[in-house]
């Protein structure tokens, strides 16, 4: 059973939302931080959530989901299938948690200099 979850795609589609709604949100916060206008701003953000995201959704997640699973069926000799979802999650976290605390400024430099040594 547990098996045949790791290898369902029932562990990949939650990660191609997740992955989806993070796209959606750096998108927003540019369209925020680059329209002045009120008025225009909204109007923006109203075509990228009523058209944008979702023709991304449509066109942008089953190539994501494809991609997924390809990386999942190579590095299932290296980490087997549940390392993969672990490896993979574990990513998603730190770039969401990246995004909540620095947003659209991005990783400061320094931390980066400090990981690259």
């Amino acid at each position: 059973m547990a098996k045949n979850l790791a290898r369902s795609h029932v562990l990949i589609l939650p990660l191609v939302l997740l992955m989806m709604a993070l796209l959606e949100d750096i998108a927003e916060a540019e369209a925020r931080a680059r329209i002045a206008s009120l008025g225009l701003r909204v109007a923006v953000l109203m075509v990228l959530y009523g058209v944008g995201f979702s023709f991304a959704a449509g066109a942008v997640a089953p190539r994501l989901k494809k991609a997924l699973v390809g990386a999942r069926r190579e590095a299932r000799p290296l980490l087997g299938p549940w390392g993969f979802y672990l490896v993979a999650y574990g990513l998603l976290f730190v770039a969401f948690y990246a995004w909540e605390r620095w947003g659209a400024n991005g990783v400061p430099s320094s931390i980066v200099q400090g990981w690259l040594g």
